[in-house]
């Protein structure tokens, strides 16, 4: 979303494994074009549920790369771990401050229709104090593709999205056809 949000991508998957390319080009011709390349493994390990992913992504002043992987187990417990090593020169966090990287960690549990979960996350700025914050979610399988959802997150450091510490409570229902 650098310039218009009009995004050329192309997606390709082969068994366990998945690629995708990205462009989006500056349509006064003034910007380098934002090229996004990344890919993806899923599989079964060890009887677990488990996945890597990595990207990257380059505009011609700034570039990103990112990390991810994730394991769900046979007994409801299930994984989620991220970073992304972020340019230090823009402002990624969205409260005016540029950080160097970024870190997550995610964790749940299920149990028949019932999962819960938490989550903590941090980033890296280059000057002041480093922005995180941490959620807990609920969420109970109606059936049908209908899921009653609650989450309650909190933020320090002027974490964007969540306001400047502050704490936020939300009740939803998903709804999947």
């Amino acid at each position: 979303a650098t310039y218009d949000n009009q995004i050329m991508r192309y997606e390709y998957s082969f068994g366990d494994f998945a690629a995708g390319l990205s462009a989006e080009m500056d349509d006064t011709g003034v910007g380098d074009t934002v090229f996004g390349l990344g890919g993806k493994w899923s599989g079964q390990l060890g009887g677990m549920d488990v996945g890597v992913g990595v990207g990257y992504q380059d505009n011609g002043v700034n570039s990103v790369w990112g990390l991810s992987a994730s394991a769900a187990m046979s007994n409801g417990f299930s994984v989620a771990l991220g970073y992304a090593d972020l340019d230090g020169t823009s402002d990624t966090v969205g409260n005016g401050v540029p950080s160097d990287s970024w870190m997550g960690i995610g964790v749940a549990y299920t149990t028949g229709a019932i999962t819960v979960g938490v989550n903590y996350g941090k980033y890296d700025a280059v000057a002041g104090a480093d922005p995180s914050g941490w959620g807990v979610v609920a969420n109970y399988d109606l059936g049908g593709g209908a899921v009653a959802m609650a989450g309650y997150g909190s933020s320090d450091n002027g974490l964007a999205g969540n306001g400047a510490g502050d704490n936020s409570f939300s009740v939803g229902l998903g709804l999947s056809f």
